[in-house]
């Protein structure tokens, strides 16, 4: 019993080592002064659609 409580004790404590130094060594970015422009994402600009509109006949009014 004592050698298995010992087994886990250790495992704890390297896995607690592991984790600290994967957290230490990871990659952190730095707040930079200058502002990025942003993308705003809405509708899509709609292209000219008066060609369509042109070709369809109208009816004629007799």
């Amino acid at each position: 019993m004592k050698k298995k409580t010992g087994k886990m004790i250790l495992l704890t404590g390297v896995l607690c080592i592991l984790s600290l130094a994967v957290c230490a060594c990871g990659k952190t970015e730095e707040a930079s002064d200058t502002q990025e422009p942003q993308v705003v994402q809405g509708d899509p600009i709609p292209e000219d659609d008066t060609e369509d509109d042109v070709s369809a006949p109208e009816p004629a009014a007799d």
